[in-house]
């Protein structure tokens, strides 16, 4: 499966479908079946714009186009499986594809092209979903550093005279005899 999404993906690099279709109409319709990177870049004026060579775009899309056995000349896959017939001049040939069958080609590459885009704006709703949780965990790691770092320091002062209230205390429990009472009453308050 992976292997398959990774072929179609190429489908999604800008301009690979009009360099594809603009190969399938020259391979289609040529004279001849098999024609080398020379040949392409005479007949057609110019190279790919998404890959390095016409023979390079050719192995990277298997799925319309083969090489023969050295690699120097490319053929239209569907072309190179049609019988040859003589040309009239005691060659074999295979003869080129007819308008429809051409069009058909450059209809199941459009269709390759659609599905991909299709595909990929199926998963596009997880980028927002992504960047969501990255930004919540980063906010999160955020404020958890900010809160341990601004922490106020523990006031030493208020610390001393909190243990020297325990021990006080402590002093005052184990001597219980130390303890006079008071001579003097509480008076209530007087009302307002």
């Amino acid at each position: 499966m992976s292997k398959i999404k990774s072929e179609t993906a190429r489908y999604i690099i800008p301009d690979r479908l009009s360099d594809v279709i603009t190969l399938i109409s020259v391979l289609a319709t040529d004279s001849q079946c098999f024609r080398t990177e020379e040949g392409l870049t005479i007949a057609l004026r110019s190279n790919p714009k998404t890959s390095a060579s016409w023979i390079k775009l050719a192995t990277e899309h298997s799925e319309f186009f083969r090489l023969n056995g050295d690699g120097k000349f490319i053929a239209l896959l569907l072309r190179s499986y049609l019988p040859e017939e003589p040309d009239g001049e005691g060659k074999y040939i295979r003869p080129p594809l007819t308008i429809d069958e051409t069009q058909n080609l450059i209809n199941s590459a459009i269709a390759l092209h659609d599905k991909e885009i299709n595909r990929l704006q199926r998963k596009s709703y997880r980028i927002p979903i992504i960047t969501a949780l990255i930004a919540s965990v980063t906010a999160l790691l955020i404020s958890a550093v900010t809160t341990y770092t601004s922490r106020p320091k523990p006031d030493t002062a208020l610390y001393n005279k909190i243990d020297s209230t325990i021990q006080l205390l402590q002093q005052l429990h184990s001597k219980p005899d130390t303890l006079k009472p008071s001579s003097k009453t509480i008076q209530p308050m007087p009302p307002h």
